[in-house]
């Protein structure tokens, strides 16, 4: 489950499950509960169907807990919220919406009646805001909880005006007509990129844990904040916000779960690039990346289909001939690509599904 959560844990200065949430576990009952039933829900998820009587009985037994602390407590504890915290995940986890708005509902008021974000420890605060971001990312809707308060520097550079730059990047959205919020966004996640390839080349010392959740998850809620302000936004702006989640998500979940999590937000990347007026408009360095994390994160064969036809489109040019692996990494390079996460999935796909020999 830690890996699930923290699949970049090699990174970090720390392990969070381990120096955070484990002493609380071990220390209030519910929470350890929750944190039992949440690996059980896990491993049925997986296959291991002989949880299911022993998932039913601390479900039945969390619940009650749950009932009678809300009920006794003058404000939340930190063990009560991150309890909350694990099945408002765990109904995100399973693909369940409703399960998951029931509780991160319940989780809002909790919150706000215990002071909001800033009365909480930096680990559990950090556990209920991944349960309400990685939610309204799948849902594609705004999350329940306030802005997340910093706890830590961000890894991404500060851009304090973006037409300053002068990258590939800064040429690709303008080409395409971004919009400025966005075209911002899209640097931050390029600046984190760069960041962690450099930590795994072992060219900068191990990164604090805190710092990229806090990292991914504001800029996940600022694009969701996008679409929720301008729900008639146009389709390239459309496109990229889903491509940054998309993307985004590959940073804090396994590649063993991409295409299960993932389909659904593939889905409507499609139908955002489905027009061809739109990618017509886009950069085809853009439409490339876009289609890359589309076909690296559909589990549907017809619609993987659909990102093979389009990245080859965008690929060939006008010389009719698709380049090989290494300079078309070039091309992703210039908007993210953590090359320890994308580069063997990537060039799987690109071998076998492009059809091409190196």
């Amino acid at each position: 489950m830690g890996t699930y959560l923290y699949p970049m844990g090699s990174l970090y200065q720390y392990n969070l499950l381990r120096d955070g949430w484990y002493h609380l576990a071990l220390t209030d009952e519910m929470f350890f509960t929750a944190t039992i039933w949440s690996a059980t829900d896990f491993l049925m998820n997986r296959g291991h169907s002989a949880y299911e009587n022993l998932k039913a009985a601390l479900e039945a037994s969390l619940l009650q807990q749950l009932r009678d602390r809300i009920t006794s407590e003058g404000e939340a504890s930190d063990a009560t919220l991150g309890s909350v915290s694990c099945l408002a995940m765990t109904g995100s986890c399973r693909g369940d919406p409703e399960f998951w708005s029931g509780h991160m509902k319940g989780m809002a008021i909790l919150m706000a009646s215990r002071g909001g974000p800033a009365s909480i420890d930096t680990a559990t605060r950090i556990k209920l805001y991944r349960a309400d971001t990685d939610g309204a990312v799948e849902a594609i809707r705004q999350p329940f909880l306030p802005p997340l308060p910093r706890s830590r520097l961000s890894l991404c550079l500060e851009l304090l005006d973006i037409v300053e730059t002068n990258d590939a990047l800064t040429e690709i959205v303008g080409s395409s007509g971004l919009i400025a919020t966005l075209a911002c966004i899209m640097q931050k996640i390029r600046q984190l990129s760069i960041a962690l390839n450099n930590t795994f080349a072992g060219q900068s010392s191990p990164v604090d844990p805190y710092a990229v959740e806090e990292d991914t998850m504001i800029m996940e809620r600022e694009l969701l904040g996008i679409l929720m302000l301008e729900p008639t936004i146009d389709g390239p702006n459309q496109a990229c916000i889903l491509g940054c989640l998309i993307y985004l998500r590959t940073l804090t979940r396994p590649l063993n779960v991409w295409r299960k999590l993932l389909n659904p937000l593939a889905g409507k990347l499609k139908v955002a690039m489905d027009d061809e007026l739109t990618r017509t408009v886009m950069d085809d360095r853009l439409v490339r990346w876009l289609s890359f994390l589309g076909v690296m994160c559909s589990s549907d064969r017809s619609l993987r289909g659909w990102f093979v036809r389009t990245l080859k489109e965008a690929t060939l040019g006008s010389s009719g001939s698709l380049p090989d692996w290494k300079h078309m990494t070039q091309d992703l390079e210039e908007i993210s690509w953590v090359k320890n996460i994308h580069e063997e999935p990537g060039k799987a796909h690109w071998l076998v599904e492009m059809s091409l020999d190196e």
